[in-house]
């Protein structure tokens, strides 16, 4: 039998952090005077300045200028709602009709969002592929994936929808495109959109380039990307709470393939 080791690992006293400061009520501690988010008086950001402010401000430390702050709004209004089409919405719905909760019908679309193939796990990868890459020619990354293994070899963020290329991404792509702000990686990532074969942009990949842009860590990507879209998908949902089951489609057995594994 292996000797079990101890770790003696040493905690802190207590949590700290450098997004949030509370001054606590002289009358009691327990309750906040006034609070301060990434040293702004939070009271000063709710009467000055606008939801997508803050959250540029708390995922980035600072206040955004001007024309980021056109940038990032424009952004998450782009991405306010995946779709009816995308799985995550058809979650939010089936929950709705299903008689979930009204709660909980936001956490489970977002745990559908959170997957890949045009969910929220594609957006870490996919900003590293940019930043590796941005500097490169776009001919030379449109040659190798056209001279490789077909679909298989598209990075992230570059896929067909449907069987093919969709059109509104890209028309979101090129009006974002013209932000003075959105000068580098997003233009770049739709040159290569437009020069792949067998793929097309994606919500992921535009979502990508723009954070890029602003300067924004990979890591917090696919956080920000479910922030954005999470006003949309809980929209879809309550739109069907208190519908009868009858308002969304089952499919008939003949629309059901099952695969022959012998």
């Amino acid at each position: 039998m292996s000797k079990v080791k101890r770790r003696d690992d040493k905690y802190v006293d207590k949590s700290a952090t450098k997004i949030w400061l509370e001054e606590a009520s002289p009358d009691n501690p327990y309750l906040t005077e006034d609070a301060f988010c990434h040293g702004y008086n939070f009271l000063d950001l709710v009467e000055n300045k606008s939801y997508s402010d803050i959250v540029y401000l708390l995922f980035k430390g600072e206040l955004p200028s001007l024309e980021s702050s056109r940038l990032f709004t424009a952004l998450m209004v782009a991405c306010i709602t995946p779709g009816p089409r995308s799985p995550a919405a058809r979650a939010a719905v089936l929950a709705g009709v299903g008689k979930t909760d009204p709660e909980l019908i936001l956490p489970i679309a977002l745990n559908i969002l959170s997957g890949k193939n045009g969910g929220a796990a594609d957006i870490l990868p996919s900003m590293r592929f940019i930043v590796r890459n941005v500097k490169k020619d776009p001919e030379e990354i449109i040659a190798n994936i056209n001279d490789s293994d077909g679909a298989t070899a598209l990075p992230p963020g570059f896929a067909q929808v449907f069987g093919g290329s969709d059109p509104l991404t890209v028309k979101l792509g090129e009006s974002l495109a013209t932000y003075s702000e959105a000068s580098q990686c997003l233009p770049w990532v739709l040159a290569v959109a437009r020069g792949i074969n067998n793929g097309g942009l994606l919500m992921t990949g535009l979502f990508s380039a723009v954070l890029c842009d602003l300067g924004f860590s990979p890591k917090v990507g696919g956080g920000i990307f479910q922030i954005c879209n999470a006003p949309g998908l809980c929209a879809h949902g309550f739109e069907f709470i208190g519908q009868p089951l009858t308002s969304v489609p089952f499919l008939d057995d003949d629309d059901y393939f099952i695969e022959d594994l012998k």
